[in-house]
């Protein structure tokens, strides 16, 4: 129990911090989670997004 409470936590801080790590992680349902803690009712959800920085395409959690 102590180890799934633990789990819970630092998952949720990989979510708040990271909202593209959300969709490599867990996809949209972490991803409407992790833009609901940021307060956005609607949820969100995950798409392929071209990222010029990395010159790749990745997915990226956007918020609805």
């Amino acid at each position: 129990m102590v180890k799934f409470v633990l789990t819970l936590i630092v998952l949720l801080c990989v979510v708040v911090a990271s909202e593209a790590l959300s969709c490599q992680l867990g996809g949209n349902r972490l991803c409407s989670v992790s833009c609901a803690i940021q307060g956005r009712k609607k949820g969100g959800h995950c798409e392929w997004r071209y990222v010029k920085s990395e010159k790749r395409s990745r997915q990226v959690c956007v918020c609805n």
